[in-house]
């Protein structure tokens, strides 16, 4: 049995893979800039390969859609796959890494939950580097986005 250990400086580790834990809800409102989560980070030691997977739940309104990035540094590499489900919603936007921002819209009335899963594989410059999850909402809206509390991130060095 694995037990979660919520926050940013604690983690729990299962099958060698360090489990981060959203302990509690986070909100933006009327903001595009994207922000540092506060619990969804860690960092690669450098030269080493790592693989990742995340789940995040959120929260908002259709007119504010979403937007996340994967922040690392320019010399260091990652390849992933971001899937999305939610209830009689559907997805749009694209899908980009580094720099730029992942938009997870969604078209209808976006007052439920929604959910994001991302897994692929990080490889580390010569440096070790900071991973940090940013996000935002894609058009600032006074309404709350929340990502929520449950959210987790895994990782595990491989190499």
């Amino acid at each position: 049995m694995v037990k979660i250990i919520s926050g940013p400086a604690a983690a729990a580790t299962a099958s060698g893979a360090t489990y981060l834990y959203k302990d509690a809800d986070e909100t933006v409102n009327n903001s595009t800039t994207l922000q540092d989560d506060d619990d969804l980070t860690f960092t690669m030691t450098a030269d080493k390969l790592y693989a990742f997977e995340m789940a995040l739940l959120m929260t908002g309104n259709s007119s504010a859609d979403f937007k996340l990035n994967i922040d690392v540094a320019s010399s260091s590499t990652a390849d992933y796959l971001l899937t999305y489900a939610n209830t009689g919603l559907s997805f749009t936007g694209e899908i980009k890494w580094e720099g730029q921002n992942t938009s997870v819209g969604v078209d209808g009335s976006w007052h439920q939950s929604v959910s994001a899963k991302a897994s692929g594989i990080m490889v580390c410059d010569g440096t070790n580097r900071l991973v940090k999850l940013q996000w935002a909402q894609a058009s600032a809206n006074a309404s709350d986005t929340k990502l929520l509390k449950g959210s987790w991130l895994a990782y595990k060095e491989l190499s």
